[in-house]
Order: C-alpha cells, then structure tokens, then sequence
C-alpha cells in the first residue's frame, strides 16, 4: 500500500514537474516573443529618432534659407517700392506741370478763336464797306483798291492765326495724350507696388509656418502616441 502511495506521490511529482516545465517553456517563448518586440520597436524608435533628426535638420535649414531670402527679397522689395514712390511722385509733378501747361494752352486757344472771331467780323466789315464805297461812288475805285488789300492783309493774318491756332491744338492734343499715359503708368505702379506688398507677406507667412514646424523630439512623440510618461505605449 504504500509503494502504491509512494508510486502516486511521484507520479503526482512528475506530472507537477513536466507542467512546470510546460509553463517555463511557455513563458520562455512569451519572454523570447516579447524580446523580439522589443527590438523591432527600440529599431523603429531609432529609425524615427533618425528621420525626426534630420527632419529637423533639414527644417532648421529650410528655415535659415528662408530667413536669409526673406531678408534680401524685403531689401529688394523696399528698393523697388522706393523707386516705384520717386516714380510716382515724379509723374505726378509732371502731371501737374503738364495740367498747368494745358490750361495755358486752353486759354491762349481760347484767346485766339475770340482773335479770329474779331477778323472774321472786321472782314466782313470791311467787304460790306467796300460794297457800299463800290455801289455810291464809282469813282472811288482807289480807295476800294485800298481797303481792298487792307481786306487781304486782313484775311492773311486770320490765315496766320488760324495756323497757329491749329498748331496749338495739335500741341493740346499730344499734351492731353502725355496726361493719359501719365495716369496710367501712375495705376500700373500703384498695383505693382500691392502686388509686391502681397509677396512680402506671403513670403513672411511661409516663415513663420517653417518656425513652427520646428517641435522638440519629446514633444513629437508626445503627440503621435508613442511615448507616455517615459515609457512606450503598449508595453
């Protein structure tokens, strides 16, 4: 009876022993699985860690880079905004003094019609008095030969003013044409000068943007999930 125990007791002890082992493999695989997962995910840290480096590195650049261009573009931007207000103003002056010059040309046109208009009736005057000399005295032909070439020199210098009347308008026209392309060029440069203001504060926003870009690796991580109070999520 009692080797039956002692038969029992060991094969109670084996079966204990083989199960423990069991248990140890099984654990063992657990541990070595769990050492596997681990190395992939310290590799996939240190592959992020690299890529985040020079991520960083390469925005760090990028932001010197832009840095430096926003500084020689806004150097070259207030340059020709410059030139563009020396421009304007210069056009306006010359706007002015062509606006000034047109009015004088307006009234000395102005001046000349009410010349012509005055030898225009002289004339008329003047060949009425020569019909009238011509109808009550015949022999008055001296004197209509007179007023007759008084009529000629008359109607000569209306000939001259009337010239130089379409000298003027002519000289009106390309001035009034001045004043145009003046004002023109004055819109052109005013949208030139929005449009670069536009650039710069473009080119300000693309800045500031790669600034921001620019996180500490911990807070990175902190962010995409990865790393909690020190320690990899999911272990």
């Amino acid at each position: 009876m009692s080797n039956d125990v002692d038969s029992f007791d060991c094969d109670a002890t084996i079966t204990a022993i083989i199960l423990a082992l069991e248990e140890l493999s099984l654990r063992q695989q657990r541990d070595a699985q769990l050492e596997r997962e681990i190395g992939r995910l310290e590799s996939k840290k240190y592959r992020l860690e690299t890529r985040l480096e020079a991520t960083n590195i390469k925005l760090q650049q990028l932001r010197r880079d832009a840095i430096r261009q926003e500084s020689a573009t806004l150097r070259e931007f207030k340059r020709e905004i410059a030139l563009l207000e020396q421009d304007i103003s210069k056009s306006k002056d010359d706007l002015r003094a062509l606006e000034h010059q047109c009015s004088q040309l307006e009234a000395k046109c102005g001046a000349l019609e009410k010349e012509k208009d005055e030898l225009h009736r002289t004339a008329d005057e003047l060949n009425r008095r020569i019909e009238d000399i011509k109808l009550r005295d015949s022999d008055t032909a001296a004197k209509g030969f007179e007023l007759r070439k008084l009529l000629q020199e008359v109607r000569f210098e209306v000939a001259q003013l009337e010239q130089e009347l379409c000298e003027l308008a002519e000289v009106e026209r390309h001035a009034r044409n001045r004043v145009d392309w003046l004002l023109s060029e004055r819109g052109r440069w005013a949208d030139g000068a929005c449009r670069l203001e536009a650039d710069n504060n473009a080119l300000r926003l693309v800045s500031f943007a790669g600034a921001l870009s620019c996180k500490p690796f911990h807070k990175v991580m902190s962010i995409g999930g990865l790393c909690h109070n020190g320690h990899w999520a999911g272990l």
